[in-house]
């Protein structure tokens, strides 16, 4: 909060309990923020549901895949679903001519900002 005579005046002390003026700030922001803070704790939780049912998929597509597939899933770390992929195979992936097109098209059309390469830069 500014307006102080030297500066600006602290919401928190060292124990980061409000002073007065931040109970006063509190009780106009808190209702407000309530809604935010109640749908903010419904997605964690519904992504935390999330993560177990995709563990428990897992646990029974393996349970029920035949031998051969049970190996395949153990040697490639039991990852059917989330597996992590390397940012340079991930990019492998993409046609060169798609990479040139959002990198001189599409990006500069989101942002407004030129994509120059480095050769470029340094003139």
């Amino acid at each position: 909060m500014c307006g102080h005579a030297r500066g600006f005046k602290r919401l928190f002390n060292k124990v980061m309990t409000a002073n007065g003026r931040g109970r006063k700030v509190a009780r106009v922001l808190d209702p407000m923020m309530t809604p935010a803070v109640e749908r903010h704790a419904e997605v964690k939780a519904s992504a935390k549901r999330f993560e177990t049912a995709v563990l428990e998929a897992q646990d029974r597509a393996f349970e029920k895949a035949p031998p051969k597939t049970r190996e395949a899933m153990v040697a490639a770390g039991k990852g059917i679903v989330g597996r992590p992929v390397p940012a340079g195979a991930a990019l492998s992936q993409i046609p060169m001519d798609a990479r040139r097109d959002t990198a001189s098209m599409i990006y500069p059309a989101l942002t407004g900002r030129q994509v120059r390469p480095l050769w470029e830069q340094r003139r």
